[in-house]
């Protein structure tokens, strides 16, 4: 499977205690190919620092 995640994904697999980690890691996990728009990494980067 190839994903392309929105920030969000990113997100909740950095959050340890998101409700939505488990399903975002594996969604990452699985992945054969991820390709990350330089535009997701600003995002991910710019919540993380929020």
């Amino acid at each position: 499977m190839k994903l392309l995640p929105d920030a969000i994904v990113l997100v909740y697999d950095t959050i340890e205690d998101s409700k939505h980690r488990d399903l975002a890691m594996k969604a990452i996990d699985t992945a054969k190919e991820i390709f990350m728009p330089s535009i997701v990494t600003h995002e991910f980067i710019e919540s993380c620092l929020d």
